[in-house]
């Protein structure tokens, strides 16, 4: 049985409705990351969860229950916000254990307790620090220290990361994880870093318009986008309209592509850049694009060709020692295992 679900929901803020008929299911101990670009509904689907928005229609259900209209602090989840939300006067150990205090713990506990979490997350020596006189990585662990003090059985987090450079979001996205796993915790963490999600989840949900356009674990999505639309989200730029006749599949210039599907209506394959195959000179054959270099760009470890075609204009990435020019005829292979096929929307 799923530890969180929400079954047919529908929420937003006033008359915005952003969840309609919204359905996902979230398996105990899983750190499910919610993925799509701004305004696709990952942040409502999360606030929802939390009770910070109201559920117009449906059901939020935990372990069973109905949490619907269960009051936030009576939940007893924790909540990371993107923009920490410490307390600038109180000191790193009074952040912690804010929670602590408010659910009327003994003072001996909160002592042992905060003293253990910072240590977790490594701030030790870190107690009488004001926020204002630490680094944006410390004070994100301040922030996940006092969520996680509270033992919660669930842990939310809205882009913890977003506000740090690249090399702390690397650091503290291992940080998290390890926590996650060491402390046994169900997380739902929201992000539009394809790159960070991928790196922690047990499943990611890719979400667009206030629904999910597909849910599973990290490498299924990577390598068998079920859509357009979540493919061109992980990384497929080269889309080829495909169309029936004759028994197979061809392109409009009549190059034949071979799908592995039994699908009548009309297809289109697809491919990476960095897994298209770029030959010199006009090949044809099945899966073969003749075209011409439009424009070179280089990568450092790779060169990126826009290439023309009768089809439309594809790109390419190739080993930076492979060198050609505009104008320079080439012809594109999809290399069968690297291409997928998905119904032309």
């Amino acid at each position: 049985m799923a530890l969180l679900e929400l079954k047919n929901v529908s929420a937003g803020y006033g008359k915005n409705i952003i969840l309609k008929d919204f359905c996902i299911s979230i398996e105990e101990g899983m750190l499910v990351s919610l993925l799509g670009s701004s305004g696709c509904g990952k942040t409502t689907t999360l606030r929802t969860m939390a009770g910070f928005i109201d559920v117009v229609d449906g059901q939020f259900l935990f372990d069973g229950r109905d949490y619907t209209h269960t009051p936030i602090h009576k939940r007893g989840f924790g909540y990371v916000f993107q923009s920490y939300a410490l307390f600038p006067h109180l000191n790193v150990f009074d952040n912690v254990a804010f929670g602590l205090k408010r659910q009327h713990v003994n003072r001996t506990d909160i002592q042992k307790r905060v003293t253990e979490m910072l240590g977790r997350v490594g701030l030790d020596g870190f107690a009488d620090r004001l926020p204002a006189d630490m680094s944006g990585g410390q004070r994100q662990r301040v922030a996940l220290a006092r969520a996680l003090v509270l033992k919660p059985r669930v842990l939310l987090m809205d882009e913890p990361l977003s506000n740090l450079d690249a090399r702390l979001r690397v650091e503290m996205r291992v940080e998290i994880r390890r926590l996650q796993q060491e402390m046994g915790i169900t997380a739902v963490y929201v992000t539009h870093d394809q790159e960070e999600c991928f790196s922690i989840s047990d499943q990611v949900a890719i979400m667009n318009n206030g629904h999910i356009e597909q849910m599973d674990t990290p490498i299924h999505i990577y390598n068998h986008p079920v859509n357009e639309f979540t493919a061109r989200f992980v990384g497929f730029e080269n889309f080829v309209p495909l169309i029936r006749e004759g028994g197979q599949y061809r392109t409009a210039s009549g190059v034949v592509f071979d799908p592995d599907k039994a699908e009548t209506r009309p297809l289109k394959a697809a491919c990476r850049p960095e897994d298209l195959q770029l030959l010199p000179g006009h090949e044809g054959g099945i899966r073969h694009l003749e075209g011409e270099i439009v424009v070179a760009t280089f990568l450092g470890k790779q060169m990126q060709y826009l290439v023309r075609t009768a089809e439309g204009n594809y790109l390419v990435n190739t080993a930076a020692g492979m060198l050609c020019a505009p104008h320079d005829p080439v012809t594109i292979f999809f290399p069968p295992d690297k291409t997928i096929y998905t119904v032309d929307e």
